[in-house]
């Protein structure tokens, strides 16, 4: 097969021959060159440059996809000719009085397509810009204006951003392409707005379906060939849960290419389906093909490359890579580089699928494999503002000055105005946000009290070229009034019981602290602040300050400085902390069963506020654990999913690799009761004990862990702990601990850690060596916290190992 390029009026344009003419005008446009406001554009101008020739041409068509918009004449090279001069033609001059009507028309299109399964894909993938729209349905079509359709297409379809492709011969003689001068438009790549991959979300489907960004290579073609049989041989052929299987490879960029894989299936195998489906995948990046299989691939798309029919495919995608910047290469180069392709090649094509991939599941399956984690649907923190509460309902809004939150109970959606992506805006005052992330947040004034000053904030605060105005809606949501509003006050600092975050108490000397500490209860909060600044770069001193100043202080004392300091990064630190904490006392620290469900609500709404302040402390100071050891908590609380806990602490470890209350809270995620396993969690304290010093206190939290993992009743406590690997490690980190005593201020905690695990083990030597050395009623922490009996359990202790 020869292609040959040549220039039709500036134009590069390929032809070869073939059974039929038909030809391609391409231009570099597409859906993710659009913005989510004015979503349609491209497609709606396709409509309008088409509408004259509905009715003189035929075997024609025009297609906008991700990148490109493409039109499409079979005919006669005459009837090829006057097709391109008609679409020009309404490129230059569309009949905008068809504006309103094409608009209609592709409502009514888009309203038939169905489902749009890979659609879902993409905007979970990309969020609410680049590929991701195509996820979205064509929301900006109300504002698009004949001036915006004019400033479009003269940027967009121009001559230097098109290419032709001819099958069947060259171009006609008499074509001329009436396009007005421009440059080539390059492709702004995709950026995922998911923060590790692989991952899964749930889908209403029928089976299950996977997306992979992969290098664009023969490889990755061979690939798709490969997986496609395997596919079918192991889920139809060899396990019969599936009819049909199918396997895409679509080039994206230059770079860059997409594997979309399918599989159909039942309800009742979808568990048995999936495990299937992600074993074939596992397995191409595992092991490479065998000769034998790569060879049966290759050659089925050399027969594929040289049918009579892939003329038009062929010239087509010559044409495509001539308008994304890619290196144009011959059939014959193309199916050379087919051929050297490799086992490996194939193999690390696999690791880029699997390590790439995003999984589509129904709504009731979880995939086996763990490395598949579930993807964020919700934000990780709510801005930190005024509270809207609703008529009825679990639902709150959040307005801030920088933008809004709904929080429905754990779950937060936050939009930041200056970032917002579009707004849906109705009469009546509605207002729906989008985000970058492909977050969306609806504003009901109906369904929410005194409302009206959040409607005003975002039509100020929002940039106008985001604004879709919607029609009139017949159905408006009214209030109806469910009870007074949840209440947000926390108990009194005086009431507050005893609490996981009361674990971390004065235990040495600090004069600087104990005047701070007067000061702020007497109402004069900025001593607090200034002793916390001094701490900056102390990090145990810094974490001991920011506890015993939160616990001294409420957010209602913090109000006059923070209106002062809104930008001070050590008040957001102590704010955010101070906010956990009253959020904790609103729960109180019952076990969840008898926490009643208005509590958590309330204790979700507070609490949810504190990541805004920590995050920004964190991103002001660097250089600074705390903020990421206090968000810790936070995200405890608010059940994030694990991968954003892990990054806290990767963040934690990466400033201090020894900060001894940031190993207390890890300990806490690990435990089996929040978000690990026992298993988890003495292989946290294994890692722990290596990374400690001798004679540093971290040993001690092989004691918090082996305690923690231990079950209620004393009997049983005991006999958790006699386990030789669970002794075992008690008794190498005490040595460890006891080796080089150092003068650390969590050294007495740490003998308390010791002391409650060796007493409850019943070891009473070395129970007794440790408690002797720790103060006898400073610094209990979590060690004495492990049954309802704790103090009486502690005071037992003492008298029996004769210690007053």
């Amino acid at each position: 097969m020869e292609i040959t390029r040549t220039i039709v009026g500036g134009v590069p344009a390929y032809w070869t021959d073939g059974p039929e003419y038909q030809a391609a005008l391409i231009f570099r446009v597409g859906r993710s060159d659009e913005t989510l406001a004015r979503s349609g554009i491209t497609h709606l101008i396709e409509h309008l440059a088409l509408h004259e020739l509905g009715g003189a041409e035929r075997h024609f068509n025009g297609v906008v996809d991700a990148r490109t918009t493409t039109f499409v004449k079979q005919g006669s090279p005459e009837e090829v000719a006057r097709y391109f001069k008609g679409v020009c033609a309404g490129l230059a001059r569309p009949p905008m009085e068809r504006l309103e009507a094409e608009k209609q028309v592709l409502r009514t299109e888009e309203a038939g397509q169905g489902g749009r399964a890979l659609g879902d894909l993409l905007l979970w993938r990309y969020g609410s810009r680049g590929r991701g729209l195509l996820g979205y349905p064509e929301l900006g079509l109300p504002e698009i204006s004949p001036e915006l359709i004019t400033s479009w297409t003269r940027y967009w379809f121009t001559r230097g951003n098109a290419v032709l492709a001819f099958t069947g011969g060259p171009p006609p003689e008499d074509l001329v392409l009436d396009l007005p001068d421009g440059p080539r438009r390059p492709c702004a790549p995709s950026a995922p707005v998911l923060p590790y991959f692989p991952a899964h979300f749930p889908m209403q489907l029928d089976g299950v379906m996977l997306h992979a960004e992969v290098e664009r290579s023969p490889a990755s073609s061979l690939y798709r060939r490969v997986l496609q049989r395997r596919l079918h041989d192991v889920l139809r052929r060899e396990r019969a849960l599936s009819y049909t299987t199918s396997v895409e490879y679509r080039p994206d960029e230059a770079r860059t290419a997409e594997i979309v894989a399918f599989a159909d299936g039942l309800q009742s195998v979808s568990g048995e389906l999936t495990s299937a489906f992600l074993e074939v995948f596992d397995d191409l990046a595992s092991h490479p093909v065998d000769e034998a299989e790569l060879e049966e691939a290759k050659k089925q798309a050399r027969e594929d490359l040289e049918h009579r029919d892939a003329a038009t495919a062929w010239v087509m995608s010559i044409a495509w890579d001539e308008l994304m910047g890619a290196a144009i290469r011959t059939p014959r180069e193309q199916l050379d580089r087919l051929l050297e392709v490799t086992p490996q090649d194939v193999l690390r094509t696999g690791v880029q699928a699997r390590d790439s991939a995003l999984l589509a599941l129904p709504p009731e399956v979880e995939p086996s494999d763990r490395r598949y984690r579930p993807a964020p649907g919700d934000s990780s923190y709510a801005l930190e503002g005024h509270v809207l509460h609703p008529w009825s309902g679990p639902s709150h809004l959040i307005a801030a000055p920088a933008g809004l939150s709904k929080v429905t109970g754990r779950s937060m959606a936050t939009i930041r105005y200056a970032e917002c992506t579009a707004v849906l805006a109705w009469p009546d005052g509605a207002r729906q946000l989008f985000s970058p992330d492909g977050i969306a947040v609806r504003v009901e004034p109906g369904l929410f009290r005194d409302a009206a000053p959040l409607i005003h904030a975002i039509d100020r605060s929002v940039r106008p070229d985001v604004f879709v105005r919607m029609p009139p809606r017949e159905n408006v949501p009214q209030p109806q009034d469910g009870g007074p509003p949840l209440s947000l006050e926390a108990p009194p600092l005086e009431q507050e019981r005893r609490s996981l975050f009361k674990r971390r108490r004065q235990d040495d000397p600090d004069p600087q602290l104990t005047e701070a500490l007067t000061a702020v209860r007497a109402g004069r909060p900025e001593a607090g602040l200034e002793v916390l600044a001094a701490s900056r770069g102390y990090h145990e001193l810094r974490d001991r300050r920011l506890a015993h100043l939160s616990d001294s202080c409420t957010l209602f004392g913090l109000a006059p400085l923070r209106a002062a300091r809104p930008d001070d990064p050590d008040l957001l630190l102590w704010a955010g902390s101070v906010r956990i904490k009253e959020a904790w006392r609103i729960r109180s620290d019952s076990r969840a069963e008898y926490v009643a469900q208005d509590q958590f609500q309330r204790f979700w709404l507070v609490l949810s506020q504190a990541g805004d302040a920590l995050l920004r402390a964190a991103a002001l100071l660097p250089d600074d654990p705390t903020p990421w050891d206090t968000l810790q908590f936070y995200g405890l609380g608010m059940q994030l999913p694990r991968p954003e806990l892990d990054r806290y602490w990767a963040e934690i470890t990466r400033r201090d690799p020894y900060l001894y209350g940031a190993y207390e809270s890890r300990a806490q995620v690990l435990a089996a009761k929040w978000q690990g396993s026992d298993a988890e969690s003495l292989e946290f304290a294994d890692e722990t004990f290596h990374r400690a010093p001798p004679g540093h206190p971290l040993n001690a939290i092989v004691a918090a862990v082996c305690l923690e993992t231990a079950v209620a009743s004393d009997a049983e406590a005991r006999l958790h702990l006699s386990r030789p690997d669970i002794h075992g490690r008690l008794a190498a980190a005490s040595a460890k601990f006891l080796a080089a005593p150092q003068n650390h201020p969590k050294a007495q905690e740490a003998h308390q850690y010791f002391g409650a695990a060796f007493y409850h083990l019943r070891d009473l030597t070395m129970a007794r060596h440790h408690l002797s050395m720790a103060h006898p009623s400073k610094d209990l922490a979590l060690a004495w916290l492990y049954s309802s009996e704790s103090k009486k359990d502690y005071q037992q202790a003492r008298q029996l190992l004769g210690l007053r």
